[in-house]
């Protein structure tokens, strides 16, 4: 084999080991956003202190109660309004409390959870796209607490029996079909993420076996700089990413995700862009010093 030839088989080696490496980074991070608890909740940790997510939270739970007032208040003239009013305050000091930012964390978590569980089994069977919810389990056993301690004596036997239904969530909307598959096939193989690790180290070492003296050093130089050029260019492209803000929930969930995944994307990979340089040194380094052998 000519050292051309090598020097060829060995760039094209590595540059599959940087690409198959720089597809283990994003599938490791989409993989801890789907399988635990902490990225996703610091994505939307901003969400728990936006007026509007408190907005929609406090009327599904007033709503919730509210519906079941008839048959409380029976024929007692302005007994509806009372037991609305008791609601509505509970509902507003639940929602100005302290126990808001764990609840929010809560309610992401059980969200992120079954919305996993769909996407999973939409890839095991197929189906239709799953409708992304909100659950408000936290939120309505906050609400439910602190209404039974700002009810007076007198209506405490008819708040009791108000049901806030523990699975009371907020739809907040529903893909198509295809994005939902896309989805559901991109968190799956996400899972295999320490295999793309692996593939890309043993490509990389029998391509640096497999080059020439010299030709390794610049088969490594050139599809180090490829790797660390396009991840540079798609952390630009991520910076530039907006989506409409129209006011609703879904919206400013969606203005909140995409923003947080931004962040968390571009910390998440600011090492691999260190690793890449670093490896382009050493491609340098080794070019160096081989020029100087006879």
């Amino acid at each position: 084999m000519t050292s051309l030839v090598r020097t060829l088989a060995s760039s094209l080696l590595l540059l599959v080991a940087v690409a198959t490496a720089l597809a283990g980074v994003a599938a490791q991070w989409t993989d801890r956003l789907a399988r635990t608890p902490g990225p996703l909740q610091e994505i939307l940790a901003p969400l728990a202190t936006d007026e509007r997510v408190h907005a929609a939270i406090a009327d599904a739970m007033t709503e919730s109660a509210a519906a079941q007032f008839p048959t409380l208040s029976g024929a007692f003239p302005g007994l509806e309004e009372q037991l609305n009013s008791l609601v509505e305050e509970a509902v507003a000091e639940t929602m100005s409390g302290d126990g808001v930012a764990a609840a929010w964390d809560e309610s992401v978590e059980l969200s992120r959870v079954a919305l996993v569980e769909e996407l999973d089994a939409l890839h095991a069977a197929g189906g239709d796209a799953p409708t992304v919810w909100l659950y408000l389990t936290p939120f309505v056993e906050l609400g439910r607490q602190r209404l039974i301690d700002i009810t007076p004596e007198p209506f405490t036997g008819l708040v009791n029996r108000i049901e806030l239904s523990g699975d009371l969530k907020i739809a907040l909307g529903r893909p198509d079909t295809q994005q939902a598959m896309l989805a559901a096939d991109i968190v799956f193989v996400a899972q295999g993420w320490m295999w793309f690790h692996i593939a890309a180290i043993v490509l990389a070492t029998v391509g640096l076996v497999i080059g020439s003296r010299r030709g390794r050093w610049l088969a490594l130089l050139g599809a180090s700089l490829a790797g660390v050029i396009a991840l540079m260019l798609a952390r630009r492209a991520l910076i530039g990413l907006t989506v409409a803000d129209e006011g609703s929930l879904a919206h400013a969930v969606g203005t909140t995700l995409l923003e947080g995944t931004v962040e968390s994307l571009l910390g998440w990979t600011l090492p691999a862009v260190v690793a890449g340089w670093a490896l382009v040194a050493v491609g340098g380094a080794g070019i160096a010093l081989t020029a100087r052998r006879p």
